[in-house]
């Protein structure tokens, strides 16, 4: 099992280097394995059709809601809408998903 994990892990890797550069560009976040850089890519596919960065929060579902009630305007949870697996890569201990060889 441990060999197929490693295997597999090799041909995201090789998979995001022949297809997919922004993927180095992402990894240089700190916590960010190929695996969420990859996924973010592909999921987000044209950066351009949005008009701000702040959108694609959004569009992953990462914006909390708020509920407004006399002065007070309180932070909820966040919508959830949106991509789940990249929403869940994005919001675990960034190291669990990391590619590791």
């Amino acid at each position: 099992m441990n060999q197929r994990v490693v295997a597999y892990d090799r041909q995201i890797e090789q998979l995001a280097k022949e297809h997919y550069p922004e993927v180095e560009l992402l990894k240089q976040v700190k916590g960010v394995g190929t695996l969420i850089a990859l996924t973010f890519v592909l999921t987000v596919d044209d950066p351009h059709r949005f008009r701000r960065s702040r959108d694609v929060g959004c569009y992953l579902g990462l914006r909390p809601g708020r509920r407004n009630s006399g002065k007070s305007q309180p932070q909820m949870h966040i919508s959830k809408e949106g991509d789940g697996l990249l929403r869940t890569l994005m919001v675990q201990e960034p190291t669990t998903f990391s590619v590791r060889w």
